[in-house]
């Protein structure tokens, strides 16, 4: 599944580049609100991290665009006490976000936009602390280095010089790739709050 995915998103983004009316560049900056899906039953307390990255929107037409993206991220949640007794999970990734974007100019300063996609992260470490012994301190070992979601987004541009965004990043594919007998399945949930500037247009 992960290598079909990344195929697609290969396949879209060289569509977008060689199609492309118009290209905006810009670099944007925000908080991620984290918690994630557990299975068997199970959610988990949201915590707080951030988001860096640039962005690339391309217009195949007036009112619809491809946006490219390369995210820093910081992910993240609080496992309750029925599975690691209040353990606090952060993960740092590069994410590669592709989206299909609607947009439509609402005045001459206002641009707003709704869009769907995929993202494709790289997990480059994960840390915890476990607030049942001492907020003991360590590295997540048993990490997965690739994680695949889906993505939301709302917002708008103003002035064509900002960008406001909200993303809803749903994880598709498990980030525990512990080899325990019976392993808890974590797939991360992420509300993304951004503002961005415009860099060319």
């Amino acid at each position: 599944m992960k290598r079909t995915l990344v195929i697609f998103i290969f396949i879209i983004t060289s569509f977008t580049i060689l199609h492309a009316e118009n290209i905006i560049f810009g670099a944007h900056a925000g908080l991620n609100i984290a918690s994630a899906r557990l299975t068997p039953g199970g959610s988990s307390d949201p915590q707080s991290g951030y988001c860096l990255g640039v962005f690339s929107d391309f217009y195949l037409h007036r009112n619809s665009s491809v946006v490219l993206g390369v995210n820093y991220t910081q992910k993240g949640s609080v496992v309750k006490k029925r599975y690691r007794h209040n353990r606090k999970n952060t993960y740092h990734m590069f994410s590669l976000p592709v989206q299909y974007r609607i947009s439509r100019s609402v005045s001459n300063d206002y641009r707003l936009f709704i869009g769907g996609g995929l993202c494709g992260s790289l997990i480059m470490s994960g840390r915890y602390v476990d607030k049942s012994n001492n907020d003991e301190k360590g590295d997540i070992t048993d990490v997965s280095v690739f994680e695949m979601s889906s993505i939301l987004s709302v917002g708008a541009y103003i002035k064509n010089k900002y960008k406001f965004e909200i993303m809803y990043d749903i994880g598709l594919t498990d980030v525990n790739d512990s080899d325990e007998e019976n392993p808890v399945e974590i797939k991360t949930r992420t509300i993304m709050i951004t503002l961005g500037v415009v860099i060319d247009s």
